[in-house]
């Protein structure tokens, strides 16, 4: 777990008196790394808005919420873009690498913010150790957590968005950020025009309840769809023998790459985090290499940009962190040549700074209030794996029942489920989702009168290569969420090749 990051002074001077609650947005200076085309406080605004921190209704100490808003590049700027972060705990800033240079800030401001409890925002809910009652134990002693709940993280939106000064905002949310999308369309419906769910998490599902079994049919997709393609059956036949062969290996004894060791339980993380991540392609070359006990395909994926930029904008972070110069060909050479370590934590400092990418204790509370009390029904984890493989990544797989037991928080079920709001709403999910089912996206769109539901090959949220979805269906949802006309995207998989 990330150390405890205290909001940065830069955004504390902004901080105002706590006998006065004031919904403007006071601008600092940035806590990440700017590319030299960016002007700070003109094309990217950072500051924060102070809200009140409210319990049954009582206002008590203030909450100061860091804020970001990237400008649109066009001076013809339509409806801005507020994009709600998933987890629960997620930080909203952490992911201003895939805004920046996204296709939708051509047209709308992208408004990025740490909710209460997250990111740099305070106060904070971030664990310094993994014992669970220890980090209980210090985060009550500072904050009540019976005030954090959806409703109230959706409560700060609205501050958020008139302090900034717009009329009307579209949401665009991903998974659990979906819940708090409704909250908001609840307690002011003025201020959405539209809103884009993205891998939704359902208000009535514990998706933690049934982890493997996710895992299992999103592999057993893959594993399908390969065998369905001429060109992945033929460079990888077979890949469910393969997989499971790649199990034993590593089982048996675990395989070394540049500092890291590639074990049972690592590789089953790997694939699951690619699932999720969307990047299907290689899972075939990495599972017919590990089966080989080789790792070049892994390395390689791991070692993929952690940002979709430009390469020369890209290459310029490089340099400037590293204080090299050179063409964008010798920069992106010298960095390759780094041992993956080294690029894996040189990329947190050089383009994270002072973002704090996950928040356990609010994770915790929304969980242990909200989420975890839920009965969603139960899946099967049946599969066509042996009974080995299933039983390892059932065990691997599977949600702590003692958590809740050690965060006593008090338990409601949230009313968000009940919530049926009339605004226009594009659904958005992948079919190698490791973490929804596909059924409870499909009740869930629905139960949404004015929802329009696309399925994609991609895993949990959009990749930004995914263009054909971005330019056919969301841009055109964006320009008339009411009378939408999206075009279908052939989106077959580019399945990855090693060069040897």
């Amino acid at each position: 777990m990330r150390r405890l990051i205290l909001l940065s002074l830069i955004f504390l001077c902004a901080v105002i008196s706590s006998a006065q609650i004031n919904t403007v947005f006071i601008q600092g200076t940035c806590p990440f790394y700017l590319p030299s085309n960016e002007i700070a406080g003109e094309t990217i605004q950072c500051g924060i808005v102070t809200v009140p921190q409210q319990a049954e209704g009582e206002q008590k100490a203030e909450a100061q919420l860091a804020v970001v808003v990237l400008k649109a590049i066009s001076p013809e700027e339509q409806t801005p873009i507020l994009y709600l972060a998933g987890g629960p705990g997620e930080s909203g800033l952490y992911d201003y690498t895939f805004w920046l240079y996204h296709p939708l800030r051509q047209q709308h401001d992208i408004v990025l913010v740490d909710l209460r409890g997250t990111g740099i925002s305070s106060p904070q809910l971030v664990c310094t150790t993994w014992e669970t009652d220890v980090c209980y134990d210090t985060l009550s002693e500072v904050v009540d957590l019976n005030t954090f709940s959806t409703t109230a993280l959706a409560a700060d939106i609205p501050i958020i968005i008139e302090a900034l000064g717009y009329e009307q905002v579209h949401l665009y949310a991903i998974s659990y950020g979906a819940q708090i999308a409704l909250s908001v369309m609840e307690q002011a419906p003025h201020l959405v025009k539209s809103a884009i769910f993205d891998a939704p998490l359902p208000p009535a599902i514990n998706p933690n309840a049934h982890i493997a079994a996710n895992f299992l049919r999103a592999l057993e997709a893959l594993i399908n769809d390969c065998a369905a393609d001429m060109l992945c059956t033929n460079l990888y036949p077979n890949l469910k023998q393969a997989l499971e062969a790649a199990y034993q290996q590593v089982l048996r004894e675990s395989l070394p790459y540049d500092v890291y060791t590639l074990n049972d339980v690592g590789l089953f993380v790997h694939l699951h985090n690619l699932l999720r991540q969307g990047l299907v392609e290689y899972i075939p070359a990495i599972i017919y290499e590990t089966q080989n006990r080789q790792t070049t395909t892994l390395e390689y994926v791991l070692g993929l940009p952690s940002v979709a930029w430009p390469d020369d904008i890209y290459t310029e972070a490089i340099a400037t962190y590293l204080d090299r110069q050179g063409s964008t060909e010798e920069i992106l050479a010298l960095w390759d040549a780094l041992p993956l370590s080294n690029r894996l934590s040189m990329a947190q400092d050089m383009f994270y700074r002072q973002l704090n990418e996950f928040s356990q204790g609010l994770y915790n509370t929304i969980m242990c209030r909200e989420i975890a009390i839920l009965d969603t029904p139960a899946i099967s984890t049946n599969s066509n794996f042996s009974s080995e493989l299933t039983r390892a990544i059932t065990t691997i797989f599977k949600w702590d029942d003692m958590l809740c037991q050690s965060w006593l928080v008090e338990r409601e079920i949230s009313s968000v489920a009940y919530i049926r709001p009339t605004t226009p709403i594009l659904i958005l999910y992948g079919r190698y989702d490791p973490t929804l089912e596909p059924e409870w996206i499909e009740i869930f769109a629905q139960s949404l009168p004015q929802s329009l539901l696309i399925q994609h090959n991609g895993g949990h949220g959009l990749r930004l290569e995914q263009q054909c979805i971005w330019e056919n269906i969301v841009m055109p949802f964006l320009n008339s969420p009411e009378s939408a006309i999206t075009q279908t995207c052939e989106q077959p998989l580019n399945w990855y090749i090693p060069e040897n």
